[in-house]
């Protein structure tokens, strides 16, 4: 049985600030074999950076940007004939209703929005435009696709 939407506000409530928490030190374990991303540059008009150490090479993306980065991950992969297919879509699934209900009208506190958008993690993958942007979009009802 899904959760409705009321079940999921709720888990919103109640989690949301500690799984920004999470997120924020994301990279800071380096487990990309000691590889310290935040030394490195981010495109934020492509929205990608590769770089490499002495083991890896790594290809960093935000996920919003995934569906126009095909040919930059085909190229990465050294595969030619990559393509991208677009599967488990929300706007396909029965819960899509409450999912977008949910989308459209939960707002970020924003004490969280203020710590989550100045934090070294979302320096590193926004402009600070696009962090501008962003904590707008969240702190206030909306309706249709994230910012």
């Amino acid at each position: 049985m899904r959760p409705d939407a009321k079940t999921v506000r709720a888990y919103l409530d109640a989690s949301f600030e500690h799984n920004c928490r999470a997120l924020e030190s994301w990279f800071d374990h380096q487990f990309y074999c000691g590889m310290d991303i935040y030394a490195h540059e981010f495109d934020h008009e492509r929205g990608l950076a590769c770089f490499e150490n002495n083991v890896i090479e790594l290809f960093l993306y935000r996920v919003e940007n995934l569906s126009g980065l095909e040919s930059e991950l085909g190229r990465f992969l050294g595969m030619s004939d990559f393509r991208l297919c677009r599967v488990n879509d929300a706007a396909s699934k029965g819960y899509w209703k409450d999912y977008s209900d949910v989308f459209n009208d939960y707002l970020v506190p924003q004490h969280v929005l203020d710590r989550l958008y100045s934090s070294r993690y979302m320096r590193f993958f926004f402009s600070d435009e696009e962090r501008a942007r962003k904590m707008d979009y969240w702190s206030r009802p909306r309706v249709g696709k994230p910012c």
